[in-house]
């Protein structure tokens, strides 16, 4: 089984952050980073890692400033922005400008269309696996790490366990508190 193109880290460094032997449980690794990592998609609200996106179309807001899909932008890539089929440029003395890190255009000299997929985009956005934050690769390798303990120990879905010296509560939530806590730092608004 192969990686999915969104996995946000590798099995051999997730191996490494548990404490695995080499090529021990190689396939519910995978099975975990590519579901935890489409987890964090859904969460975040976007995709963290990076694709190309050709002509897709989505909502102008009224405002100056416009939150682009996903980010950050590979500058280095085409970046063509339209606006109700007219194409702009870029530039503090043309029609816009880019943040690519944040992930947002300013538009210069009014707003944005206020219409529904009045806005056309072609560009490259997102993490290449090399450059994924560190917080954010932490945040997969302990929700990983969870999720592997709670199947190898058959936890699904029990709230209480009684153990010879008291009982414990687990964690029944989908995110671990701190690693939900990272999320939100890359959560679309």
């Amino acid at each position: 089984m192969a990686q999915a193109a969104n996995a946000l880290v590798t099995t051999a460094n997730q191996r490494v952050y548990q404490g695995l032997e080499v090529d021990t449980h190689t396939a519910l690794l995978e099975l975990l980073i590519d579901s935890i990592s489409t987890l964090f998609d859904n969460y975040t609200g976007r995709n963290l890692i990076k694709a190309t996106y050709t002509a897709i179309y989505f909502d102008g807001n009224g405002e100056k400033e416009l939150q682009l899909p996903n980010w950050p932008v590979d500058t280095a890539s085409d970046f063509t922005l339209y606006e109700d089929d007219v194409l702009l440029t870029e530039g503090i003395d043309d029609d816009f400008v880019l943040y690519e890190t944040a992930g947002y255009v300013r538009k210069y000299g009014g707003v944005w269309l206020d219409a529904p997929k009045s806005i056309k985009l072609t560009y490259s956005a997102g993490y290449a696996i090399a450059s994924v934050p560190a917080d954010l690769k932490l945040a997969v390798y302990k929700q990983v790490a969870h999720e592997f303990h709670k199947q190898a120990n058959r936890e699904w879905g029990k709230e209480n366990r009684s153990m010879p010296d008291g009982s414990v509560s687990l964690i029944t939530d989908n995110l671990l508190p701190d690693v939900e806590e990272i999320l939100d730092r890359y959560r679309k608004l």
